[in-house]
């Protein structure tokens, strides 16, 4: 008897080996390529959180600005037969989109992907970089409970969906949006003139007219001017200057790449949206900001922020 079990034992742990070993050759049986358009830390970040969520095999590149190495680049990723390819920022896809239109390709990193007709790709599907503007809102609430009035900059070329749809959501919170159009980077000025009196705040979104690394330097010495607090849509801007950002958090952006492409290539796409929002975010704060235009943040809502930047340095 006693033998018997232990019989039993050795073929079942055998088994289970076995399952394992195969569920593992499986996964690492397929090929991705990922593709990014910089070697920069946000980038960075959304690969290892896919790397983190992935067991397959993933070769690693990066597009060149030089037009010879990307069509070298191209071949190269063609002659791999890719399974799936994960394209992290804009330029990334945009170089490769056309020259894959058969295989599957999941991008990240990308602001406005609505905006470029690779969205509507059957092949291709992603996770924006852009926080819902609902729950943008909800925040922001947090924060600023008595804001009544909102302004924003924008291009109609490149963001105007995004101002349709806000102000049909801000009215939900009896928030006015006091919207002007700067159709270019020196009008900017102009523009921020108009509304300056009229606002609580200024919300900076993704619109690349309106928010350049000049311009935003006006709008950092015009809020410090005359204390308005700058509503950010990255880290970055809240380190350099703005009050208060809700953003993505880019390591987990990458991992719900990795989860999309999980099931692409396992054949399961019976829930798989085209396109998803980034479901972890990050309240970014900056403390020296709020003591610069005199605003008080509640220490409540300070404790509960991810990061908190006070005179140039992390203190949360």
């Amino acid at each position: 008897m006693h033998n018997l079990r232990k019989r039993r034992f050795f073929i079942l742990t055998a088994a289970v080996l076995l399952v394992a070993l195969v569920y593992s050759n499986t996964c690492n049986a397929y090929n991705i390529v990922s593709v990014k358009c910089s070697d920069i830390a946000p980038y960075n970040k959304a690969l290892d959180g896919f790397k983190r969520s992935s067991q397959s095999k993933i070769t690693e590149y990066t597009i060149s600005e030089d037009r010879n190495e990307n069509k070298t680049l191209i071949k190269r990723i063609k002659e791999s037969s890719p399974d799936l390819i994960l394209a992290i920022g804009l330029d990334s896809i945009l170089n490769i989109e056309s020259k894959f239109p058969n295989t599957p390709i999941v991008y990240c990193m990308i602001m406005n992907p609505e905006n470029y007709s690779f969205s509507n790709r059957s092949n291709i599907y992603g996770v924006k970089l852009k926080v819902p503007i609902k729950d943008q809102i909800e925040t922001l609430r947090l924060v600023m409970p008595d804001m009544k009035r909102l302004g924003v900059l924008y291009n109609p070329e490149n963001t105007e969906k995004i101002i349709k749809e806000s102000r049909k959501i801000f009215n939900q919170f009896d928030i006015d949006l006091e919207s002007t159009i700067a159709r270019s980077e020196k009008s900017v000025p102009y523009a921020f003139r108009k509304i300056i009196n009229k606002i609580d705040a200024l919300w900076l979104i993704p619109d690349e007219t309106v928010v350049t690394n000049h311009s935003f330097k006006f709008f950092v010495l015009s809020a410090f001017a005359n204390n308005l607090p700058l509503i950010a849509h990255s880290e970055k801007l809240v380190q350099a200057g703005a009050l208060v950002a809700l953003c993505p958090d880019y390591f987990d952006i990458g991992r719900q790449a990795a989860v999309m492409a999980n099931e692409i290539l396992s054949g399961v796409k019976v829930f798989l949206m085209q396109t998803a929002n980034p479901e972890s975010r990050n309240l970014i704060i900056n403390l020296n900001t709020a003591s610069r235009i005199g605003f008080h943040i509640p220490i409540e809502i300070v404790n509960s922020a991810n990061k908190v930047f006070h005179s140039g340095l992390v203190i949360q």
